[in-house]
């Protein structure tokens, strides 16, 4: 009964944590309010200041695209023929 007891309390508190409900703390965006804060916010920032293509050449790509299809034609094809 006892470890019923702690296990329900900690789930109510992490449900409250998550949903934002939780009480104690007034100053610092926490639960599901921080995890919409950094996902709109600090990993928008971060991801559109990467360059996706620093690091590939056009032979990366087309070969990529071949790789991708598989058996059949694609619709994207390469510019140019190996």
């Amino acid at each position: 009964m006892l470890l019923l007891a702690l296990v329900s309390k900690y789930v109510k508190f992490f449900i409250e944590m998550i949903e934002g409900k939780y009480r104690e703390s007034r100053e610092a965006v926490i639960g599901g309010a921080r995890i919409e804060y950094i996902f709109s916010q600090i990993f928008i920032k971060s991801i559109t200041k990467m360059n996706p293509f620093e690091y590939l050449t056009d032979i990366d790509i087309r070969t990529a695209i071949r790789n991708a299809n598989g058996l059949r034609k694609s619709l994207f094809l390469p510019e140019a023929a190996f």
